[in-house]
């Protein structure tokens, strides 16, 4: 193989190493990448890490038939990685591969597993193809969690909440490695972006790989930003003016929120952005940096432990023309951009989130002016996250708030991202939260 490949290859045995001692975001650790990696490398790297994960259920069971003691992570990550290799490319070129693999065990392992490695390898690719074996399982839920790699219990799920057909298309559209999008504003848009694919989506284009090493050169030279269609909607949907006063909740990394500024900044409106303290909080700060001419300010706090009081103290308006509470959720919308969100999520997490959104949305609605507009979003596909968290949010304060909107983006249908987004006005006299 060429020394690309193999550099690439070997970083992506130490990153699938690291997650598998300790299993985390992988955004995490692929920030730790060497910044002097050439982005063809890059790519392969993210390419080869983000595969184990996108297959983890589907490489280890075939792992784990070949293996009967458990392989310490070294070794587990080299199997893994081959494995994935093996999986996305075409029978032909499992010799090479299985090769490679075997080579780069030789100097990271001992003599044994190196041969191990060959073994598992060259038996591997029947079942890495047809997980199944002879047999396929009776069961709808387990076979197309196996084939495809996610949760059984959320397979399940969603075959009761979409049916099948949706369900399995869903399932393989996560599997796909997303496409990279950067939004330019059309109100803002100087010139348009050359040698970038435009989308049906007003205003985005579509990063092929050859451009992405750019991505931070096109983003800066445009002020554009870096960002999936669907989370253009929840902003959309607010419809914000640009001599509003504009409210961002939960507002870090900061896509939103650079929207938001680049439809402020030309008329003199302003817009707050509030997050936790920590550092997504910085990402934040470098997506606005950008839009130096908008009235921009952040503010580091918990929305839960945060008045209007609050932010007049510091100077800011307590009330605002637009809010926007893009709520932390599931992510079960963006399993493809996030793959190993989908290993993490636990079945009680979908409720703990939605009792954790209502009360943000609480929280939420007393920022907004008597005139004013509150647009509450997910990126999650379930209901009980969306539509169920905005129905009892309107039960409690019934009578002062009314649904004017919704939108829901599903990916089966859309070809992008999943979540939904609601449009909330007062209604009547309403109390003060």
């Amino acid at each position: 193989m060429s020394k690309k490949t193999t550099d690439s290859w070997i970083l992506a045995t130490r990153l699938c190493e690291a997650y598998i001692k300790r299993p985390g975001k992988a955004n995490f650790l692929l920030e730790k990448l060497p910044c002097s990696l050439p982005p063809s490398h890059r790519r392969r790297c993210q390419f080869l890490f983000l595969g184990v994960i996108r297959n983890l259920s589907r490489i280890s069971s075939a792992i784990s038939v070949l293996v009967k003691k458990e392989p310490r992570p070294r070794l587990k990550s080299i199997l893994y990685v081959g494995a994935v290799e093996l999986l996305t490319s075409e029978d032909e070129k499992a010799a090479l591969i299985i090769n490679n693999a075997v080579e780069q065990a030789k100097l990271a392992l001992s003599q044994s597993e190196a041969r191990l490695v060959n073994a598992v390898l060259r038996k591997a690719l029947p079942l890495l193809k047809n997980p199944h074996g002879i047999a396929e399982p009776a069961e709808l839920s387990v076979r197309l969690a196996l084939l495809y790699s996610h949760p059984e219990w959320l397979v399940r799920k969603w075959l009761l909440a979409f049916g099948p057909v949706v369900v399995e298309e869903l399932l393989r559209w996560n599997q796909e490695p997303p496409p990279i999008y950067i939004y330019q504003p059309p109100k803002n848009a100087t010139e348009p972006i050359d040698g970038l694919k435009l989308t049906k989506w007003p205003g985005f284009y579509q990063i092929v790989p050859e451009e992405s090493g750019n991505i931070g050169e096109l983003v800066e030279k445009h002020r554009a930003i870096v960002m999936d269609p669907a989370s253009a909607r929840p902003v959309e949907l607010l419809d914000v003016r640009g001599d509003e006063k504009v409210l961002d909740l939960c507002a870090a990394p900061g896509g939103k929120s650079s929207f938001l500024a680049g439809l402020l900044e030309k008329q003199g409106g302003l817009l707050v952005a509030l997050d936790k303290p920590g550092p997504r909080v910085q990402r934040l700060r470098e997506n606005l940096s950008r839009f130096l001419k908008a009235r921009s300010h952040i503010v580091e706090a918990d929305l839960l432990q945060t008045t209007p009081e609050a932010l007049v103290a510091k100077d800011l308006p307590g009330q605002y023309d637009a809010v926007l509470l893009d709520a932390p959720c599931s992510n079960t919308g963006v399993f493809r951009r996030r793959p190993d969100a989908r290993w993490r999520l636990q079945p009680a997490d979908i409720a703990a989130a939605a009792s954790r959104q209502v009360e943000l949305l609480k929280k939420a609605s007393a920022f907004v002016s008597p005139k004013g507009r509150l647009v509450y979003s997910t990126c999650s596909l379930e209901e009980e996250e969306n539509k169920l968290v905005v129905d009892k949010f309107l039960r409690l304060d019934k009578g002062f708030w009314r649904l004017k909107a919704e939108i829901s983006c599903n990916p089966w249908d859309d070809d992008h991202d999943g979540g939904s987004a609601f449009l909330l006005v007062p209604a009547g006299n309403r109390r003060q939260n």
